[in-house]
């Protein structure tokens, strides 16, 4: 039999069956595409965050780890400026301290201590030169210088002609400063006139050089700065004569240089000399009985 014609009314149906097929289906792809694609976002934004994490706290890690070393350094640049600061102020307190101290000491304090050095330097040079050519023609010799009254210097003779020329000797004190008065030393005679020049030390501790005359007596007297004024104690003196010019030194150090010059009152200054050991070259120093031991009596001559 021949197929019956489909009526329009089944094929309105069928086609809606097949319309609601056709949505079921595409919206089941959806749904699944859907799914999927919020699993991966979902994977991808955990990642995503985990990553941003990570980064965020090595970020913080870092600048941590930046702001602890920051605050080392400038800690240590800290402690540095401040020892700086500390070793700048010591230096100025002390460099200040000084200045003051050399503004508030005697301007005549500090002269004299330059003349002095001056003085020593010039001295050494003299004296060395001396040394290297002296030859010796008296002593060692020992002796007591018994002093009686009457003002009289005592003295042992050496040797005459001397006019270049180095004597020394160690004296004993007769007795302390407060018992007596003493004064020793050395005198240089001039021959052809009655003069003699002093060169000596005494028990107020002083040294002087004195030019005594007939009827006149030219001193020059200052404070010594060595010598032992304790009863029975020594004092070693040593005179080194170039021309006329004397430096003495006490126990072996330098104490003073005098031109005889500045004694000059029509004398020979410049020799030749007798050369004396002597005690109680001044009145007030010679009591009677006084007696000064010596040793060690030594002349040289210069060339």
């Amino acid at each position: 039999m021949p197929e019956k014609a489909r009526s329009p009314r089944a094929l309105i149906i069928t086609a809606l069956l097949l319309a609601i097929v056709g949505l079921a289906s595409v919206g089941l792809l959806t749904s699944n595409l859907t799914h999927t694609l919020s699993k991966a976002d979902a994977n991808a934004t955990a990642e995503s965050l985990q990553f941003a994490t990570a980064q965020t706290a090595r970020q913080s890690t870092r600048t941590a780890a930046n702001a602890t070393g920051t605050a080392l350094a400038i800690a240590s640049t800290t402690a540095d400026a401040h020892a700086g600061a500390t070793t700048q102020a010591y230096m100025v307190a002390t460099s200040t301290a000084a200045a003051k101290a050399t503004l508030e000491a005697p301007a005549t304090l500090t002269v004299q201590a330059r003349d002095f050095l001056e003085m020593q330097a010039q001295a050494e040079a003299t004296v060395g030169v001396m040394e290297k050519t002296a030859e010796k023609v008296f002593g060692p010799s020992d002796g007591e210088l018994e002093q009686a009254a009457g003002g009289n210097a005592k003295c042992d003779a050496t040797v005459d002609g001397m006019t270049d020329f180095i004597v020394e000797a160690r004296f004993t004190n007769p007795y302390s400063d407060e018992q007596n008065r003493w004064d020793y030393g050395f005198a240089f005679t001039n021959a052809g006139d009655d003069a003699q020049y002093f060169v000596a030390v005494d028990s107020d501790g002083g040294r002087f050089f004195t030019l005594q005359a007939p009827g006149y007596t030219i001193q020059y007297r200052d404070d010594a700065r060595q010598l032992d004024l304790s009863n029975n104690g020594t004092n070693t003196l040593k005179a080194y004569v170039a021309g006329n010019v004397v430096h003495l030194y006490i126990n072996g150090r330098f104490e003073a240089t005098r031109d005889l010059a500045d004694l000059h009152f029509g004398q020979d200054v410049g020799g030749p000399h007798g050369v004396l050991i002597c005690t109680a070259m001044r009145e007030e120093d010679s009591p009677d009985g006084n007696t000064t031991h010596y040793e060690g009596l030594t002349v040289w001559r210069v060339p």
